[in-house]
């Protein structure tokens, strides 16, 4: 009976072993998951002690310079188009359309990257940036305004017997080339300016006015670039299919970027608030929101959302300029064959152009908007350089063109008189 007993005793010992085991071993088993949720919420407890030693070599300054080289390659394309449609002078120099029209389409995303980095490392805050691109961008108006209603049509003037006539008689020479468009979107720092009111009406928070529930008066001023962009997208698309004619004096006022460009850049400010939030819940200030982007850490995850953002919207972009291009070539009655040309037309809109932007892939992942530079005069130098470069483009192709219309208005006003 003893013998039995101890067998027993022995049997539940080792049953209660297993027991002892299998909760240790469930117990290991769901110390990963604690572990992920203590460094979740470390993400929202980052010092300079716990954040990743990781940074990109490539600061806001480089992607600034990125920008502005690519700024004026597309000034010299956008001349020599010019060059091209109006006097039918091609200098060759630019004949590789695609590699140019690659590069003139990663000047904004550039630029807008290297603002998004000054404001989310705190320094030059909403105040300066719009002041610097709201100015360049007014500027770059008047300039174009002066040269066009002052030098050229002053220029052409004689030949067609006032100003008022040559301003409609340059309109018509456009339109008589098959290849124009119907506009010319130039201002790169329009959209600048326009992407930095859309940040500064959805992150910044007023101090005296707009307070408590009338905040949400100030977030609904977003509206504001947003309707401008859409608005320019539409005259794009009525200027392309010649349902309304646009003037020259018109073309410095129209956005540059596509469509898809800008729901990138809308979508970069939705996660930089929901971030924000998510941050806020664990009874963090805003302050304290101001120094956790400043972190190596949330830098790292700041450029893998972008290329997230960037090859999905690529991929949606390129869908819906297919889909578009047959929908386009259905409603116009034209045949398959021609869907190269659709496909032309349907870029001029604005859709399709967002392939391109996934050379921008490696870039981010070089790229750390937390570093800094003390020389804060090169930022300075580099837009002056800029715009320096680009008046001289524009000068010499100035004096290009008006070289070119001698030829073309003596033949128009030849014309003119046979007629009459």
């Amino acid at each position: 009976m003893s013998e039995d007993n101890e067998k027993i005793m022995t049997e539940e010992a080792d049953v209660s072993e297993e027991v002892v085991v299998s909760e240790t071993e469930s117990a290991e088993a769901d110390a990963p998951k604690k572990k992920k949720r203590v460094n979740r919420k470390r993400i929202h407890e980052l010092t300079a002690e716990n954040d990743m030693k990781y940074c990109g070599p490539l600061s806001y300054r480089y992607f600034k310079l990125f920008g502005w080289i690519c700024i004026v390659i597309s000034q010299m394309v956008v001349v020599m188009g010019l060059r091209v449609t109006l006097v039918h002078d091609d200098p060759g120099i630019f004949s590789n359309e695609t590699l140019f029209t690659t590069i003139t389409s990663l000047s904004l995303p550039f630029l807008l990257i290297s603002n998004f980095a000054v404001l989310l490392n705190g320094h030059n805050r909403y105040p300066k940036l719009l002041l610097i691109n709201g100015s360049i961008s007014i500027g770059f108006i008047a300039f174009y305004l002066l040269l066009y209603y002052h030098y050229i049509l002053h220029a052409v003037s004689p030949f067609f017997g006032g100003k008022l006539e040559a301003d409609a008689g340059l309109n018509e020479l456009l339109l008589r080339d098959e290849s124009y468009h119907g506009y010319f979107a130039f201002n790169i720092f329009l959209d600048m300016f326009l992407c930095t009111l859309l940040l500064f009406f959805a992150d910044y928070t007023p101090k005296k006015f707009f307070k408590g529930k009338k905040i949400y008066i100030f977030r609904a001023f977003s509206l504001i670039p947003i309707l401008y962009e859409a608005t320019s997208v539409i005259a794009k698309i009525l200027a392309t299919n010649r349902v309304i004619n646009l003037p020259i004096a018109t073309y410095p006022f129209l956005t540059t970027k596509p469509p898809m460009c800008f729901i990138m850049f809308m979508l970069m400010v939705l996660y930089i608030k929901r971030r924000e939030k998510i941050f806020r819940k664990n009874g963090k200030t805003h302050e304290e929101y101001r120094e956790f982007c400043k972190t190596n850490t949330n830098s790292w995850q700041f450029s893998r959302y972008f290329n997230f953002i960037i090859i999905s919207c690529s991929i949606i972009d390129f869908l819906v300029a297919i889909i578009l291009a047959f929908v386009h070539a259905t409603n116009a009655g034209l045949s398959f064959d021609n869907f190269d040309a659709v496909a032309e037309v349907i870029e001029q809109w604005g859709f399709g152009g967002a392939t391109p932007m996934l050379l921008l892939v490696p870039f981010m992942l070089l790229f750390s908007y937390t570093r800094t530079h003390k020389k804060k005069i090169i930022d300075s130098i580099i837009p002056l350089a800029g715009v320096v470069l680009i008046v001289i483009v524009y000068v010499d192709g100035i004096f290009q063109l008006l070289n070119g219309f001698a030829g073309l208005i003596k033949e128009f006003v030849t014309e003119a008189a046979n007629r009459i």
